[in-house]
């Protein structure tokens, strides 16, 4: 199963990367709420 998650076209990868960049982003909103606190969303 894993094998088919790893083919792909080049718009299949770009989408995986924006994909991974929203999570990437979330995470870092998550570290900073956690270091500020409320400061960071208001």
């Amino acid at each position: 199963m894993l094998e088919k998650a790893l083919e792909g076209s080049r718009r299949y990868w770009i989408w995986i990367g924006f994909l991974l960049a929203i999570i990437g982003a979330g995470v870092i909103a998550y570290l900073l709420q956690m270091r500020d606190g409320l400061a960071v969303t208001g």
